[in-house]
């Protein structure tokens, strides 16, 4: 009786732990850096100066970011105007996708760096790449960046494929 007690309890503490352990396989959100968009790091700005940071990231895990993911500013000097940027739609797998973050530029010259990474969409976990954005402000600068984005039409015709997705290897 009492090894079959023991049989019992050892399936029981087995069986409980196999959601747990379930759980702890579900693979990983993951993503990468693929590139600047906008504000290449080292850009000079004006005092005040507003501008839109871009960042193209790629899903490179097995699972789909759920909707509601964010960027969220985890350190560095505060850019951003706000601590996250808008939620982002449901991401699969290997797909890339650019986010934006509105910004301003410090009233005081000098070099700034703001730091960013992907969250959950309840902001309890954070994943991915730490992204970056650093700026020189200068008293006489221009008030806007040069590298802003193309129109959409001009950058498939410049990819030499209107509309079509290219692959990065």
């Amino acid at each position: 009786p009492a090894a079959m007690a023991a049989r019992r309890q050892c399936r029981w503490q087995a069986g409980a732990a196999a959601p747990a352990a379930a759980a702890a396989a579900a693979p990983a959100l993951e993503a990468r850096f693929v590139r600047d968009v906008t504000v290449r790091d080292g850009s000079v700005l004006a005092p005040g100066a507003r501008f839109v940071k871009m960042w193209t990231l790629r899903n490179s895990g097995r699972a789909a970011w759920p909707a509601g993911c964010r960027l969220a500013f985890v350190g560095g000097d505060a850019l951003g105007d706000a601590p996250t940027s808008d939620a982002l739609p449901a991401v699969a797998p290997d797909a890339e996708l650019s986010v934006a973050v509105d910004m301003t530029a410090p009233a005081a010259p000098g070099r700034y760096t703001t730091f960013w990474r992907l969250t959950t969409p309840d902001g309890g976990a954070r994943f991915g790449h730490r992204l970056w954005c650093t700026v020189h402000v200068e008293l006489g600068a221009p008030d806007c960046v040069a590298d802003e984005p193309p129109a959409p039409a001009a950058a498939a015709a410049a990819a030499g494929d209107a509309g079509a997705p290219q692959d990065e290897e």
